[in-house]
């Protein structure tokens, strides 16, 4: 997607060091929302619209397969990445399996990894 300035990121990280180097790097290109938590998140998509999801898998109050997946149903258009630290093909691929999701990346990920995705 070409940056543009309306275009609207969310990204949900638990890691406040991750989210402060996330929103650093991607708010050059791109309106940022942020949220620790899932709860969060939801409370900021039912008052923006956003282009794109970006969440962590390792949020605690909710897990990436059940935020992608309502997601997908309330908010069909927005794209959908999940950052996982999991190693496990297994929990991965069921993600990938629901069709909620466009992207599961590793974590650490590089913000400029990020970027590329999205742009």
């Amino acid at each position: 997607m070409p940056a543009k300035e309306e275009e609207t990121l969310l990204l949900i990280e638990g890691s406040p060091k991750n989210r402060k180097a996330i929103l650093s790097y991607l708010s050059k290109d791109y309106r940022m929302l942020s949220a620790k938590t899932g709860k969060e998140a939801w409370d900021i998509l039912k008052q923006d619209e956003v282009d794109a999801i970006l969440f962590d898998e390792g949020i605690r109050d909710t897990s990436g397969e059940e935020f992608v997946q309502e997601a997908r149903v309330q908010y069909t258009e927005a794209i959908r990445i999940v950052m996982s630290e999991s190693r496990n093909d297994q929990e991965v691929m069921k993600i990938f399996k629901t069709g909620a999701v466009y992207q599961v990346i590793p974590k650490p990920c590089p913000p400029w990894h990020l970027w590329l995705l999205v742009n």
